[in-house]
């Protein structure tokens, strides 16, 4: 058989199990489990290997023995599923997980949201630096947030995969985990531990020396684990975004604004994108799709991934993350946090980590933290499903009556010590909070306020441009509420020229498109809200949008 004939041929060839290790790259280990037959099917480039370092003229024989030796028809358990073909982008991460195997017992952990790619990423690695790793890629699926896989069933399934006989794996989890660090200890392999619950699962897999690279997947990033390469994974930049759509779906489909449109409407989320640029509409029906947001999650299938996380969460972290939805986009506080979830704000941030453990929400800052659009859109749909009208109705009356009062708090505080940018901003978040009480005339006194306060007492040229222009707009919406369009018009119109080239050119085209179609202008009013469309995917839909009110950053 294959192990007898390798053993033959070494001694004929005058090798020790060390030179033989040295001149083909196989470990002592893995070439001495193949003479004693504990190994019954090497890989071909094991073979390949051996039969190049051993020289002999009949050391090709090798290669038909270990076919023959493989069962017919059946797969080495833990095979790597295939990568895929479409893979785009982190080149970075790549590149450091690459340098970091040539350590001594190199372990990475790659986490981040439902989604963003991680099990990509690993196969991604596992096809291209296949070299690195002579005795073998691994691929073992833990189950994540879903059904958890057991961890003896995982050590069997790699004790197997390693050319262990069944017969010869210990019963006992103690002597069975030193087996599998004894069997890894002399192997260069690749072991990809996908989708990782948590640290308990994955520490009796991993090995207590040698050249081994496991590779962890998971959405927490696994702090618990010492000695380890973290990485964390963010959606894709517009442009990785534009790029992935154009591989998927071909290079025809649309004009780079509206690839730009869907990849926005996506949240740049890789998932999210590869099932987007499937074929099918072109990119402009595709964007008019996504722009419902109802029904946003449905077309891009990642409603499942996310769901399995939230089902695993214990009810009060359930709870605050579904509430989130109430906040407008963009960082929210543990103080915040605790209103909706009506605990203490302590209590409110220790949930808010058990979150982005999970990857569902992602710090952002000291005491801050951020939703991704498409959880928000999950967080709202569970809201719906979860709590009755009454009960979402006074949470949010809830919340407005202490974000006003905290923002009627703070004045006086930003004014004395001389933070009159974030006063401004406070003045035009309460104007907000009118509105959305439905208070108009309240909110049109508050953003005038502003404005008067900024004449007043002006701010470096950058941030007084970027406040005069949001608080300018805020109060042309409101005047139109209100149906004072004519003086909407004008002061939409004053805004207009300032708000070039800023973050908020699209709100401020917006609310001066719906002003002139008002006022009768209805050619203006195309071109404005067509213009608008382009950023604010919502806009045709009649729904307005937040304001942004970050000027101070």
């Amino acid at each position: 058989m294959f192990g007898e004939r390798l053993r033959e041929l070494r001694l004929v060839s005058g090798l020790t199990l060390e030179g033989l290790a040295e001149s083909s790259g196989v470990s002592v280990r893995a070439i001495s489990d193949m003479e004693r037959g504990l190994s019954r099917a090497p890989w071909p480039r094991t073979v390949k290997a051996l039969v190049t370092a051993l020289g002999h003229p009949d050391a090709g024989s090798l290669t038909a023995l270990a076919r023959r030796s493989r069962p017919a028809g059946r797969r080495r358990p833990a095979g790597p599923p295939r990568a895929d073909p479409f893979f785009t982008g982190r080149r970075e991460p790549l590149a450091r997980i690459a340098a970091h195997a040539a350590g001594s017992t190199p372990v990475a952990v790659v986490h981040g949201p439902p989604g963003v790619g991680k099990s990509a990423l690993a196969l991604r690695l596992a096809e291209q630096h296949a070299d690195l790793f002579p005795d073998g890629r691994f691929h073992l699926d833990l189950g994540g947030d879903g059904e958890p896989a057991g961890v003896a069933a995982l050590q069997n399934t790699l004790l197997r995969a390693l050319a262990v006989s069944p017969r010869q794996i210990a019963a006992d989890p103690t002597e069975r985990t030193g087996q599998l660090r004894d069997v890894l200890r002399q192997r260069r392999c690749l072991i990809i531990l996908d989708d990782a619950t948590d640290e308990a699962q994955v520490r009796p897999l991993l090995p207590a020396s040698g050249r081994s690279l496991v590779l962890i997947t998971s959405r927490r990033a696994l702090g618990g684990l010492e000695a380890v390469l973290r990485i964390a994974l963010d959606p894709f930049t517009p442009a990785e975004s534009a790029e992935l759509l154009r591989t998927v779906s071909g290079p025809d489909r649309g004009t780079d604004e509206e690839v730009a449109r869907v990849a926005r409407l996506c949240g740049h989320l890789p998932l999210a994108l590869r099932i987007a640029g499937r074929p099918g509409d072109s990119m402009a029906g595709l964007a008019t799709r996504l722009a419902d947001a109802d029904r946003r999650l449905s077309a891009l299938g990642v409603e499942t991934a996310f769901a399995v996380s939230y089902r695993r969460l214990p009810e009060p972290a359930r709870l605050l993350f579904r509430r989130t939805a109430h906040l407008a986009p963009g960082p929210f506080s543990a103080a915040t946090a605790a209103v909706l979830a009506e605990c203490e704000p302590d209590d409110a941030e220790d949930v808010l980590e058990e979150l982005a453990k999970r990857g569902l929400v992602r710090p952002d800052g000291f005491d801050r933290y951020r939703l991704h659009d498409l959880l928000r859109l999950f967080a709202a749909d569970r809201l719906r499903a979860e709590e009755p009208a009454e009960l979402r109705a006074a949470v949010r009356q809830r919340l407005h009556r202490w974000s006003t009062d905290t923002m009627v708090a703070a004045g006086p505080w930003f004014t004395a010590y001389g933070d009159r940018a974030r006063y401004v901003q406070a003045m035009v978040t309460l104007g907000v909070l009118h509105e959305s009480r439905g208070r108009g005339a309240a909110a049109v006194a508050q953003y005038q306020r502003a404005l008067d306060e900024l004449d007043r007492r002006p701010l470096p040229p950058g941030p007084h441009r970027i406040a005069r222009v949001t608080a300018s707009v805020c109060l042309a919406r409101a005047l139109g509420d209100c149906g004072r369009w004519a003086e909407a018009r004008s002061t939409a119109e004053q805004a207009w020229p300032a708000a070039a080239g800023s973050p908020l050119r699209g709100q401020a085209a917006m609310v001066l498109g719906w002003a002139c179609a008002a006022t009768g202008d209805s050619v203006r009013a195309q071109a404005l809200l067509r213009e608008a469309s382009t950023v604010l995917p919502d806009v045709l839909h009649g729904l307005p949008q937040a304001p942004l009110l970050g000027w101070e950053q």
